[in-house]
């Protein structure tokens, strides 16, 4: 036969206490996953996304240079 788990009353409370904080978390947080912490990236690592080209300014000379090369004539 086997013998029953005692549970003492530490660690229901332990159990207690950290769904109460799953439960707050979630609440503050919102459903899915939710990473902590997040790498630094380098402001010179080049991105060929578009949401990331807007970052450089008309007026720059490298800005006209890159229209340049990029332009098609014929």
């Amino acid at each position: 036969m086997k013998k029953k788990k005692r549970h003492d009353g530490v660690t229901d409370a332990v159990k207690a206490m950290r769904k109460g904080n799953r439960e707050a978390e979630m609440e503050l947080l919102g459903p899915g996953f939710h990473s902590k912490h997040s790498i630094h990236k380098s402001a010179n690592i080049y991105t060929r996304k578009e949401k990331h080209k807007s970052k450089i300014s008309n007026d720059s000379t490298c800005a006209s240079l890159f229209v340049l090369r990029n332009r098609k004539v014929k």
